[in-house]
Parts: C-alpha cells; sequence; structure tokens
C-alpha cells in the first residue's frame, strides 16, 4: 500500500506510482498484484473476514453483496499469478476432490 499511496520528487516533479502503473481499465486505477486484492487492498475488510479460506477460493458467503475474487478495480485476482507455482500437497483422491494447495511464491 505504501508504494501506491508514496510521492517522489524527481528533478522538481512529484511522480506517484499512478503516473507509471499498467492500467488496463480506462479511470479505474492501478492493476496492483498481491494477496490483498482478495479484499481490495482493504485491511478492515480482511479483518473482517468471516473465512478467509473460503474468500480466497472464492467461496462468495451467503450474505455477499459484491463479486468475489475481483479487485479494487474490477479484474479478476489470480491466484497463480499472486503465488506462483501452485501445485497440490499430495495427489487428489479423485478429479472432483478438492486438495491443499502448496505455492512456491508470494
Amino acid at each position: 500500500m505504501a508504494i501506491s499511496t508514496d510521492v517522489q520528487n524527481f528533478n522538481g516533479v512529484n511522480i506517484t506510482h499512478s503516473d507509471f502503473c499498467f492500467k488496463p481499465i480506462s479511470g479505474k486505477g492501478c492493476l496492483v498484484t498481491s494477496a490483498m486484492q482478495y479484499w481490495r487492498t482493504n485491511l478492515t475488510l480482511l479483518l473482517e473476514d468471516p473465512n478467509i479460506k473460503e474468500t480466497t477460493k472464492c467461496i462468495p458467503p451467503a450474505n455477499a453483496t459484491e463479486r468475489v475474487c475481483f479487485d479494487q478495480i474490477g479484474v479478476p485476482v489470480m491466484p497463480y499469478t499472486i503465488l506462483g507455482k501452485m501445485r497440490c500437497e499430495k495427489p487428489k483422491d479423485d478429479a472432483c476432490s478438492a486438495c491443499g494447495l502448496e505455492a512456491s511464491a508470494l
């Protein structure tokens, strides 16, 4: 978050993250790849989340009023991009069973 809000002065010109970031949706802001995007970089949303595991699996709570797994600018949160090289901790029992995920990066 500090990178997104910091201002640096270069040769008398104030420069922010917004001046050079990738903006895939006009007028919506910068694309920021972060696990915090599950909660749209809002610490209060994270702290009030009743089930973080379901949120990160993109399972909306019964009372959901907003889309899950979309970041603050409306782009889908992609766990493989955020966490990198994900794989099952152990082989799945069958094609329909879930597995515990292991990620090599963050």
